[in-house]
């Protein structure tokens, strides 16, 4: 895929899929308490479709035992660390660890620097034949199309559009 193509790709990511994500993200910003946006962070969600209830209560209640220490982290890689480290064991994988917290990173007004990778980003970036042996990859090492995005952005839109980039559906999906 060339990067005209990438481009436009891009150009209709902003316009149709963007909007979607900051309004999600918004709402974490508006929640009136971090309490509310473990509640929230861990609740259901279509990316969390096989968790049973109680595994996102004992994550919920993981992270209440000390809600103050996710205010410690400055980074948003340190909160994902960490989140990762209280999710993990009870089987919060790459995309839900993402998830939890890029929401309470919303609220808590840490952003990614870098793009994380799970399932559908990395078959986004292996289509686009990119190297993804490392958990993360870097904005510039993106195509220049893609490194306009924020990284959250620059997530997402691997995520809904991995069909496209080798020529396949162009049917996008909702990540």
């Amino acid at each position: 895929m060339d990067n005209a193509q990438l481009a436009s790709l891009v150009e209709e990511y902003q316009k149709e899929h963007a909007p979607r994500l900051d309004n999600h993200l918004k709402f974490f910003q508006e929640l009136p308490s971090l309490e509310e946006a473990i509640r929230f962070a861990c609740g259901p969600h279509p990316h969390r479709r096989h968790f049973d209830a109680t595994t996102l209560e004992n994550a919920r209640k993981r992270l209440m035992q000390n809600p103050e220490k996710l205010r410690e982290f400055r980074v948003f890689a340190r909160l994902r660390d960490y989140i990762e480290g209280e999710t993990k064991y009870i089987g919060f994988g790459d995309l839900t660890v993402y998830d939890t917290s890029l929401w309470l990173g919303a609220y808590l007004n840490r952003w990614p620097k870098v793009v994380y990778l799970h399932a559908g980003v990395r078959i986004g970036c292996d289509a686009l034949g990119l190297t993804t042996d490392a958990h993360m990859i870097e904005m510039d090492q993106l195509p220049r199309p893609i490194q306009v995005l924020k990284p959250h952005h620059a997530e997402n839109f691997l995520c809904i559009y991995n069909d496209c980039f080798h020529g396949g559906s162009t049917k996008r999906r909702f990540c």
